[in-house]
């Protein structure tokens, strides 16, 4: 790809993307494709590599300092002031940065706000560096190394959370030390019985994303009884097991099932590939997360009709292709392609009465948001809390996370409510 400015040095995030400056703009590339995914304008050249924390967020100093959704692009922090170099991200989301060239900030990754400023009196040359035992190294113009006890107690375990990636800078993607994706991921174990008695618990992945200690269950073997506990790092990895009871009877070794990590539901987005007013294709942009059963796709909009899809997803619950069983026909560029959320967020709702005077019917506004758009929303209406309530209209499909409705307030005191229609 040629944007006539240099780039700056890349990295690689979630799902193969690659993440890199050129001029007053960050790219984010398909690292299978090369296809550009997303761009996002600064007001200055980007002022060295971004870093990427494991909850995809992807930082990095400009005209400002920066904080965006690595899957969409979507703005989360904006810093007015000079910073510089490449952010490091510790283990407890705080991220540090070059700030007027002789300081180090320190901000909350969880809340996005500034935490604290040190000041070290001298140009500082360097990105900073976060050692394995919590400490914040650079370098100054003075010709010497400073060194800061900062909260967090080691380097996040992101995919790339600071400059060349990690302490050792190797400034690679290492694919045989890290997942090609730290999504939240189920650890798994095997069990091991002598004489009917389970004697230990061998942990085969210890999967990602945990924030507590998760339930290990013993399924199957014959035998009954056993229980054990599980211990976590500050990484969010299972890292042992322990047998609190051994049970008994188990003719063979019984399945350990741990509960899954939270998994943060995301939903998955596509493209339209067109063809002489035909849909032949929909390429993921983001396969998304949190998926209990293949989601809805549906193309909206583009004049065309009758255009049909299906999906598919892996055992994470993360969306891997859509296959077009129907390419319709008479479709424009305009058309859009959805997929269902892994879940229907709830709603939110205000109510403003809109009074005209006597002479004009009264106006009752309903304000929504946490909408999912284009799916069926209905208002319902009783006149009490406990009453029966009837439909008001009929159902509205939003397009954005939030929508406005007006409806006839003549004879409508009383409660309102929507409702999600499958």
């Amino acid at each position: 790809m040629y944007t006539g400015n240099q780039f700056t040095e890349s990295v690689v995030g979630y799902n193969n993307t690659v993440f890199a400056g050129s001029g007053k703009c960050l790219y984010a590339i398909d690292g299978t494709t090369g296809k550009v995914k997303w761009t996002f304008s600064t007001g200055s050249n980007l002022a060295g590599p971004p870093s990427i924390a494991a909850d995809g967020s992807i930082y990095f100093a400009a005209d400002k300092f920066y904080a965006l959704d690595s899957f969409s692009g979507a703005v989360k922090l904006e810093i007015v002031g000079s910073f510089s170099g490449s952010p490091a991200i510790g283990a407890d989301s705080v991220v540090y940065s070059v700030s007027d060239t002789t300081k180090i900030t320190a901000i909350n990754g969880l809340t996005r706000l500034p935490l604290w400023v040190y000041d070290t009196g001298y140009q500082i040359l360097t990105s900073p560096t976060i050692g394995t035992n919590g400490v914040l190294y650079g370098s100054t113009t003075k010709g010497s190394i400073f060194a800061l006890n900062i909260s967090s107690p080691n380097l996040m375990n992101g995919p790339w959370p600071m400059f060349h990636r990690n302490a050792q800078h190797t400034s690679r993607y290492d694919y045989t030390g890290v997942p090609h994706d730290l999504l939240p991921r189920q650890a798994t174990a095997t069990s091991q019985i002598i004489n009917g008695f389970v004697v230990g618990v061998t942990i085969t992945d210890g999967g990602f994303g945990y924030t507590n200690s998760p339930a290990v269950v013993f399924s199957g073997g014959g035998g009954t009884g056993a229980t054990a506990t599980s211990a976590i790092d500050t990484n969010g990895s299972v890292t042992s097991i322990t047998v609190l009871n051994p049970g008994h009877g188990y003719t063979t070794a019984p399945t350990v099932v741990i509960a899954p990590p939270p998994f943060p539901p995301r939903q998955a987005t596509a493209n339209v590939q067109l063809a002489n007013g035909f849909i032949v294709g929909a390429p993921l942009i983001d396969g998304g997360f949190g998926y209990s059963a293949p989601p809805r796709v549906r193309f909206i909009g583009g004049r065309g009709s009758q255009a049909a899809a299906s999906s598919a997803i892996d055992s994470n619950g993360v969306v891997t292709g859509i296959t077009v069983t129907n390419p319709g026909s008479g479709y424009n560029t305009n058309v859009q392609v959805v997929i269902d959320p892994p879940f229907i967020p709830n709603p939110t709702m205000t109510i403003a009465a809109i009074n005209y005077g006597s002479l004009v019917t009264p106006i009752i506004q309903l304000d929504f948001g946490h909408l999912a758009p284009y799916n069926n929303y209905q208002i319902e209406f009783s006149p009490v809390a406990a009453g029966t309530w009837t439909i008001v209209g009929t159902y509205f499909i939003p397009t954005a996370a939030t929508n406005t409705q007006f409806i006839n307030a003549t004879g409508k005191v009383g409660f309102f409510r929507v409702k999600y229609v499958p």
